[in-house]
């Protein structure tokens, strides 16, 4: 079944592309990176799956996983996602992230969404692809 076995590899490619971006985000990126690159990966795996509309989507994570989600603590969650939310950036309040600057966010979070190999759909907001 070349079909299926087409598949199961490029699921495997994808799980391991993804396993790469975090070690980056973990590695490299201070804290508001890492939870801005995690909004911003979420944000393009919901807009893919049409839960989100490139802008808004509901989150059911309390900042408490965010933090274990990132490697940071509880209590410096809440200040990252406060300065977030002052640098106008994005909003995470309910359950809910609202993002006011899409490619402010992903430029924090350094997120290059082409790892994912997510077509960009019409309609959408667009976020910044590699040009080559």
């Amino acid at each position: 079944m070349p079909e299926l076995t087409r598949k199961l590899w490029f699921s495997t490619l994808l799980d391991a592309a993804m396993h790469r971006a975090w070690l980056f985000r973990l590695g490299r990126l201070d804290a508001v990176g890492r939870v801005a690159h995690f909004l911003s990966e979420t944000n393009v795996r919901l807009v893919s799956a049409d839960l989100s509309d490139g802008t808004r989507f509901a989150l059911g994570i309390t900042q408490a996983d965010i933090s274990e989600i990132c490697g940071i603590t509880s209590v410096h969650a809440n200040r990252v996602l406060r300065q977030l939310r002052e640098e106008r950036l994005c909003i995470f309040r309910s359950s809910l992230v609202e993002i006011l600057d899409v490619e402010g966010l992903a430029r924090r979070g350094q997120f290059n969404p082409a790892y994912l190999y997510i077509e960009n759909k019409s309609g959408r907001p667009d976020i910044e692809r590699p040009t080559s």
